[in-house]
């Protein structure tokens, strides 16, 4: 049944006239912005966990590859050390501590973006018949590679940072 203004109380009065016709029948009559709001809320929820899922991961695997470079950075100190006492820049430094870490780290990036679009387009495929919602949406899935690869990044140069500021003379007293 369609009502105009279901706040005057014809909405009421059909549940009684139901309830009253069809003994123990319910009668719960809710109103299509209602219904809207219900399941626009339950997306949202959906939403929410998806996010706080994909925040988790995130941190995950920038912790991970912190910990990955801050480790070859501990162990190729007294490498670099030498480096920089023999006449290395600081930036042949870098380029030594992140380079072989950053082929794993594009190679992930890369994969897991063909993954998720593929994931993402056939979701569309088969929710289209029920919801009409997009997932596949460019530029979040540009935005979040993107975000990922910068904090990463900052996450590789981190400890690079620290063995570029190596004292050489202490390096080799350590040995």
């Amino acid at each position: 049944m369609r009502v105009n203004d279901a706040g005057n109380g014809i909405v009421r009065r059909v549940a009684s006239i139901v309830n009253e016709r069809f003994a123990g029948a319910v009668a719960a009559p809710i109103v299509v912005d209602q219904q809207l709001r219900k399941i626009a809320d339950v997306f949202q929820r959906i939403g929410e966990v998806v996010a706080l899922m994909a925040g988790i991961t995130a941190i995950m695997a920038i912790v991970g590859v912190y910990g990955v470079v801050a480790l070859a950075a501990r162990r190729r100190l007294k490498e670099m050390g030498i480096r920089l006492a023999l006449g290395a820049r600081r930036v042949d430094v870098y380029r030594a501590m992140i380079g072989p870490n950053a082929r794993p780290v594009i190679v992930g990036l890369v994969t897991g973006a063909l993954f998720a679009t593929a994931m993402a387009v056939e979701s569309d495929r088969l929710l289209a018949q029920v919801f009409p919602v997009r997932i596949v949406d460019p530029v979040a899935f540009a935005g979040a590679g993107l975000a990922l690869a910068c904090v990463v990044a900052i996450a590789m140069m981190v400890p690079a940072r620290r063995a570029t500021t190596v004292d050489p003379a202490m390096v080799l007293r350590q040995e």
